[in-house]
Parts: structure tokens; C-alpha cells; sequence
């Protein structure tokens, strides 16, 4: 399906390629990497997008299969470690490097919260979270290179996206349970209604063609969609821990 769309994009102007890889593999991450820098050349790589995800939709106590828990930890977090590693190195190697670029990071708003039967799931997203974080400071204060030169980290904090991955789950409280839950959780459903993907990608790439001061490394450090989910960890963790289990 991608390699059809990536047929499809293609024309006069525009060049598509599609790629197959795992991408918690490090190595095959590197290798593909090199394919890439032959295949666009004379052009260079100036955005990563890692949106890989995985959720592991059961109780820890529950989940039999530790290949299930390890695979969504490592398309999560190392899925989005090593691409941008891959970048970073390619532009050591090609000091000195003034083009803008930017990496672009899909978290979660699970990456601030905690959601029963999806343990593994927020682990990797808090991760994610840090290694944004961590990934910005470096090359701010040019740990990583002072070569690498203007470079952006923006990481993306979606709500629910309706990418089959979930499968209702948060939607399930507002038709089982005691009344108080159902309450809640159609309130939580009515504020914030599951998302299409291509809406969160328009708000991504809004940012991107729309930065401050039109420059790729000028990208906000945190993106939440919609804009609203910023504010729900913040206000939880106001509330007493009893009254956050609830909400």
C-alpha cells in the first residue's frame, strides 16, 4: 500500500521512493539510511517523521508474550531514536552543514499520563518524551556537534487517533461501569472526539511550512493535538490522586 502511494506521488517535479525495514533494528536503520542518501542524491535528508507506533492493548499480569511487550518498546522508543541518529550523523559527515532540518517525534498525550491495560504502551511514550527533551538540549547547547548545525526537535502529542490501534478502548467506559465513569468518560469522549490521522498530519505540517520566523529549527519544542490536550496532564495532576483515577 505505501509503495502505491508512493507510485501515486510521484510525477514531472516530484520523486517518491518506499522502503520496507524494522525499524527498532538499528542496524538495518543505518543501512537503509546509505540507500536513501544514493536514491535522493544530489539531494540531502532535511526531515525525519518517526511515527512508527505499537500498543499493546492488555494488563501487564495479562500479557503472556514478552516478544509483544519488547516490540513495542522497541518500534516506540528505539523506532524513533535511531532515524534520528541516522540524521544527525549525516550531517556531521557532511560539515560544515547550514541547511535548516528538523526532527519530528509522534508521541502521545499518554506521554504525560498513565492509562490502564496500556503499561508498555505509556512507558515507551514518557521515554519518548525525555529523549526529545534530552535530543533538543544537545543541540541547543551543541553537545552533540556545533556541525550539525540549525537543527529543530518537535515532538507531537496527538489524542486518540483513530489508526485502528486503540480499538474503542477509550471509548468503552461511557457504556460499562457505575454511572460516575460513564459520566466522565462521555465527557472526555465529547472534548476530545477521536482525531482522523490526516488531521493530525495537517497540523503537523501546518507547523512545518508555518514556523516561527520560517525556519525548520525554529519548531515548537511540543505539539499537542488538538491544542486543548496540553492542558489536561497539567490540570490532573492538580487534583488529589483519588479524583485523578476517576477523571
Amino acid at each position: 500500500a505505501v509503495a502505491d502511494e508512493a507510485l501515486q506521488l510521484s510525477g514531472d517535479t516530484l520523486r517518491s521512493f518506499a522502503y520496507v525495514l524494522d525499524v527498532g533494528d538499528g542496524a538495518a536503520v543505518d543501512e537503509l539510511w546509505s540507500r536513501i542518501g544514493v536514491d535522493v542524491a544530489p539531494l540531502e535528508v532535511s526531515v525525519v517523521v518517526a511515527n512508527a507506533g505499537l500498543a499493546l492493548v492488555q494488563p501487564l499480569a495479562e500479557a503472556e508474550s514478552r516478544e509483544g511487550i519488547k516490540r513495542t518498546l522497541d518500534t516506540n522508543i528505539l523506532g524513533c531514536i535511531w532515524p534520528s541518529r541516522a540524521l544527525l550523523r549525516s550531517r556531521l559527515a557532511g560539515l560544515p552543514s547550514n541547511s535548516d532540518a528538523a526532527i519530528v517525534l509522534l508521541a502521545s498525550v499518554l506521554g504525560q499520563l498513565g492509562a490502564a491495560g496500556l503499561s508498555a504502551y505509556c512507558a515507551s511514550k514518557w521515554a519518548l518524551l525525555g529523549f526529545a527533551e534530552s535530543l533538543r538540549l544537545e543541540i541547543r547547547e551543541g553537545l552533540s556537534h556545533p556541525g550539525i548545525g540549525k537543527l529543530g526537535v518537535m515532538t507531537v502529542c496527538p489524542y486518540v487517533v483513530n489508526t485502528g490501534m486503540f480499538l474503542g478502548d477509550f471509548a468503552r467506559d461511557t457504556k460499562t461501569g457505575p454511572l460516575w465513569r460513564r459520566c466522565c468518560a462521555f465527557l472526555r469522549v465529547c472534548a476530545f472526539p477521536t482525531m482522523d490521522a490526516e488531521g493530525v498530519a495537517d497540523s503537523i505540517v501546518e507547523q512545518m511550512v508555518h514556523p516561527k520566523g520560517s525556519s525548520l529549527h525554529r519548531l515548537p519544542p511540543l505539539l499537542f493535538v488538538p491544542r486543548l490536550a496540553g492542558y489536561v496532564a497539567p490540570l490532573l495532576r492538580m487534583l488529589p490522586y483519588g479524583l485523578q483515577d476517576i477523571v
